[in-house]
């Protein structure tokens, strides 16, 4: 029997997921999703990241290939682990009413909830997102004691907060707290700060956000002697308190004996992606089982 998994993300650090060479002025670009342009990273490199902590040492051991099986020269198989594409939850953007604040919308909460239901976890349900919110209108879990100061600022948005505990997407978002609260470590933290950040916008500027939200860092290579700019890159990155999700699916070839070790892996940090050794990459992951 299979079971199925969610697998939180939480960024501590920038991340730099790259997609190979940019075309445009961005050099090293982040990965995206073709269709929505919305950041990911793909489930190959949540599996390699797995695998490298997993084997540190590079070489796998028995119980290991059949996790997450052989190389691809041996063909011997595929391994017991099914990773999913780490998606999207929410993405932190600068904003005038806060230091941060973290951002998600219909569409992303609508697709959470389907792939919850696919994994067999159906606390959190998807809801009707036609008309949720118009372009200039946001929702958040925070207590708006003055009506007087009922707009947000995001980047180059103004928008409109609506009433809190009277609209649907309030109560989405207070859905969303309640079951992520229940399966982080921190969880009183989490809620506290979900509170205070989290943010429901349109799917327009969302997507918006997402493309010209995302930090990009100049980087200079000097000449060793005179110290003169050599070459200039600029490279795209995910902030920190960026929130992704993988599905994770582990077939009846894991033996039993291996659960603490399965259990040991998934949850505690993770690296991914480049610039490893300048610190970026990292990831406090918690597992979600949901069947």
């Amino acid at each position: 029997m299979t079971t199925n998994n969610i697998l939180l993300m939480r960024a501590e650090t920038f991340v730099h997921a790259g997609a190979g060479s940019g075309n445009g002025l961005i050099d090293l670009p982040i990965m995206r999703e073709a269709h929505n342009n919305w950041p990911v990273i793909f489930g190959s490199a949540v599996k390699g990241a797995f695998r490298a902590k997993a084997c540190p040492d590079g070489n796998l051991s028995k119980e290991q290939k059949n996790w997450f099986g052989n190389d691809s020269e041996s063909g011997d198989g595929a391994g017991a682990l099914m990773f999913g594409d780490a998606r999207l939850l929410w993405l932190p953007v600068r904003s005038l009413n806060s230091h941060t604040l973290w951002v998600t919308s219909p569409s992303v909460l609508s697709r959470f909830a389907r792939d919850m239901r696919r994994m067999g976890k159906t606390e959190f349900k998807d809801q009707n997102t036609k008309n949720l919110l118009s372009e200039n209108q946001a929702a958040t879990l925070r207590q708006n004691t003055d009506e007087k100061l009922n707009q947000l600022i995001l980047e180059d948005f103004c928008l409109e907060l609506i009433s809190k505990n009277t609209h649907q997407a309030n109560q989405w978002l207070e859905s969303l707290k309640e079951q992520l609260c229940k399966k982080t470590k921190t969880n009183d933290l989490l809620g506290q700060e979900m509170e205070q950040k989290l943010v429901m916008v349109s799917d327009q500027v969302f997507s918006h956000l997402c493309t010209m939200a995302t930090p990009v860092t100049p980087h200079v290579k000097l000449e060793a002697q005179t110290k003169a700019n050599e070459n200039l890159w600029y490279v795209e990155t995910l902030p920190p308190e960026t929130m992704l999700y993988s599905t994770l699916v582990c077939s009846d070839r894991l033996d039993k004996e291996t659960d603490a070790d399965t259990n040991k892996l998934f949850t505690g940090y993770v690296q991914i992606g480049g610039n490893e050794t300048t610190g970026m990459g990292w990831f406090e992951v918690n597992r979600w089982e949901a069947k």
